[in-house]
């Protein structure tokens, strides 16, 4: 570089700048694929010496025992490079080589594993089931003595799924990264948000999933290490200050790589349960006074028995003061003017009067006090 300055050669001076940065940044590739890399050896080897050492307990020698667990490895641990490329990526660009190279083999392995059978011309579902069976032992296994839910490592976890509820595309499955790379972006610019790009940032990044896991479970921004519990537990709370609950240092450092606790799958899996319950209870008493208002008892009856059969322990429904109140709402209130209400009252005149100045005054307006059939149980 220093001698590309002193004869003023700014071509050799950007070319060798380039090499330097390319040069750095494959170092920085290296160093952040590093752990994955490690792990992947680990699991390649012992597969290699799992199929081995059984081939070698049914009777065979040491060269064909060899031989079969190069082969199961083959098979099983899906390695990189031109030949084990599947045909469909061929020629392809490298984003969609990357991101789509592990669901294609995985779904080639799954399919030719049907004919591993005695008979390769019959379907056998063997291979299948046992890891179907496998990943059900290991689960639960993991549940009931070491209380960790493991389910992402094992054969579900591998496939891609959406896993959660704003993932793009939720909750349709087996979504290739690639085509999530392109829905976060279009999440992103829909919504006005930039967190889908952030997950799709940390999928392109090599280890980004990986940090951005442990940097929401470790960093002091989401774990109050100076506000623990009498019995050493840690507060972690999301990004909305919300508190998630309280873990103890192995509960988060297992957390942060990717092994969550059995107890906290069961507490999300409640709160979803209870979520889901709540807004069938909203949707029940809703179409209960929609009915009722209609004039329609006969419907409104056959819905209360339908709540009565779901939740037995609830009694019937009824139509309260507020009911009435919040019914009178919808019917009469303009969406803009229910909006504003959620507003603080010294606020509410400044936004109220820009909405006005837009032009949206008249569209606005609410309806005069119209009377309802189910009125008179209140007056």
């Amino acid at each position: 570089v220093l001698n590309a300055l002193m004869s003023g050669d700014l071509y050799a001076e950007g070319r060798t700048m380039a090499g330097v940065a390319a040069g750095v940044a494959t170092k920085a590739q290296k160093a952040a694929l590093f752990p994955f890399s490690m792990s992947e050896l680990g699991n390649r080897l012992l597969g290699f010496y799992a199929a081995k050492n059984a081939h070698m307990a049914a009777g065979f020698g040491s060269k064909a025992a060899r031989e079969f667990g190069l082969n199961a490895t083959m098979a099983s641990h899906f390695f990189g490079g031109p030949l084990a490329m599947p045909r469909a990526l061929m020629g392809r660009a490298q984003p969609l080589r990357q991101f789509l190279q592990f669901p294609l083999r995985f779904a080639g392995f799954l399919h030719s594993s049907t004919r591993w059978g005695p008979d390769p011309m019959k379907l056998d579902l063997g291979t299948i089931g046992r890891v179907l069976l496998g990943s059900t032992a290991a689960y639960t296994v993991g549940k009931n003595i070491a209380g960790v839910d493991l389910s992402p490592g094992l054969l579900w976890g591998a496939l891609p799924l959406p896993t959660y509820e704003s993932a793009p595309f939720h909750p349709f499955p087996f979504i290739p990264p690639a085509v999530s790379v392109v829905g976060s972006a279009v999440q992103a610019l829909t919504t006005g948000e930039a967190k889908p790009l952030m997950s799709a940032a940390a999928l392109l990044t090599p280890g980004g999933i990986a940090a951005r896991r442990a940097y929401k479970a470790l960093a002091p921004k989401f774990a109050d290490y100076n506000a623990k519990t009498p019995d050493g537990r840690i507060p972690l709370y999301n990004e909305s200050k919300a508190l998630v609950g309280t873990f103890s240092p192995l509960q988060l450092f297992m957390r942060s790589i990717g092994i969550q606790p059995s107890s906290i799958a069961g507490e999300q899996g409640a709160a979803k349960w209870l979520l889901t319950q709540r807004d069938k209870i909203r949707q029940i008493r809703r179409e209960y006074l929609n009915a009722a208002t209609r004039n329609d008892w006969h419907g409104a009856e056959n819905i209360n028995k339908r709540f009565q059969k779901d939740y037995p322990g609830l009694g019937p429904l009824q139509i309260k003061k507020s009911d009435l109140r919040a019914i009178h709402n919808r019917r009469e209130i303009s969406r803009l003017n229910r909006i504003l209400k959620g507003f603080p009252a010294a606020y509410r005149p400044m936004f109220s009067g820009m909405v006005a100045e837009v032009g949206l005054a008249k569209i606005t307006e609410d309806l005069q006090r119209q009377p309802l059939n189910v009125d008179w149980l209140y007056q």
